[in-house]
């Protein structure tokens, strides 16, 4: 008998808690989610280029916005572009040695994107603020020598726990 399962429901607990979190995220961040996305693709897909910078023919990147991501051929080239002006990538044009070297062949498309130090800089900022704890820790009680320590014991990884958000706990935070 073929079963088919489908995802647990923890996957849509665990993305119903994600998803208000990365929608202040995006707020705050100079970052879309398509950017996101390109800039890690490039991070973790490009060739190396010098130090903390990754390159990737542009051919390649307006492919996987249009075939992966289903963007037209213009929203795909208006993202690149955004992401060029906004300093998160350069655009270069390779000449026929520099795209032997960097990808094996010396025929065909030229352009590159090259992600720099900025858009670096942007993907471990928004990596930082993605890691930072969604709530804080039970509440503790403050002693007077100083030293916290918790109101109520840890629960069971089963058991919903009850916490309070920092910002709610201390108001000073």
């Amino acid at each position: 008998m073929d079963q088919n399962k489908g995802l647990p429901w923890e996957v849509f607990r665990l993305t119903s808690a994600l998803l208000p979190h990365l929608d202040r995220l995006f707020e705050t961040s100079t970052l879309t989610p398509t950017s996101l996305l390109v800039l890690s693709h490039l991070k973790h897909l490009g060739n190396d280029y010098g130090p903390e910078r990754k390159i990737l023919l542009k051919n390649e990147v307006l492919d996987l916005l249009k075939r992966v991501y289903g963007y037209s051929a213009a929203a795909a080239t208006t993202i690149v572009k955004n992401l060029h002006n906004g300093g998160l990538v350069d655009v270069e044009s390779l000449t026929a040695d520099k795209k032997e070297h960097y990808f094996g062949e010396r025929r065909g498309y030229k352009d590159a994107i090259v992600l720099t130090a900025r858009g670096v800089a942007e993907l471990d900022n928004f990596n930082r603020n993605l890691n930072r704890p969604l709530w804080a820790p039970p509440l503790r009680k403050t002693l007077r020598c100083g030293i916290c320590a918790p109101v109520v014991s840890t629960p069971a990884i089963s058991a919903p726990v009850e916490t309070t958000p920092v910002w709610q706990a201390n108001p000073s935070v």
